[in-house]
């Protein structure tokens, strides 16, 4: 378990939206919050907390 958290890689947010599809685990999951970062989407603190 350590090994995997210790043994990694930094990519771009394009790089991840691009060209990720195969090495992701959930695609989905950390495509989205990407997309909507670079979009602006982005719920404020008081939101999240409140969910």
């Amino acid at each position: 378990m350590t090994d995997e958290i210790l043994d990694r890689e930094w990519y771009e947010y394009d790089d991840i939206l691009k060209n990720m599809d195969e090495e992701l685990r959930d695609l989905n999951f950390v495509k989205q919050p990407i997309a909507n970062l670079k979009n602006n989407k982005i719920a404020s603190i008081d939101i999240v907390n409140e969910l």
